[in-house]
């Protein structure tokens, strides 16, 4: 149920005008990256990459009013990219994968 709203999320997105999707972008991307930043139990990969899709959407939807939030949007990618980083040398040390 959650990748079907990512995907009906993506689809609305995508045939808005910027000044609506600007309206609707800090609310959405607070939902979106609150949603995205749990753990894989309660986030699985799948769903995260639904919601990378809904960003990217946004992104071109309205690329100027995005600029308001870019810095801290890269900030939460990095961060969760580090975590996936750790997490498989931890792996790598452990099982040797």
């Amino acid at each position: 149920m959650q990748l079907e709203c990512c995907d009906a999320l993506d689809c609305f997105i995508e045939h808005m005008t910027s000044g609506d999707a600007a309206l609707y972008m800090k609310d959405s991307l607070e939902s979106l990256f609150n949603v995205f930043i749990r753990n894989e139990v309660e986030s699985p990969p799948a769903l995260k990459e639904g919601i990378l899709d809904v960003l990217q959407e946004f992104i071109n939807a309205s690329e100027d009013e995005f600029k308001n939030y870019s810095d801290k949007c890269l900030q939460l990618l990095l961060q969760y990219l580090g975590e996936i980083l750790k997490i498989d040398v931890l792996l790598q040390l452990c099982f040797g994968y």
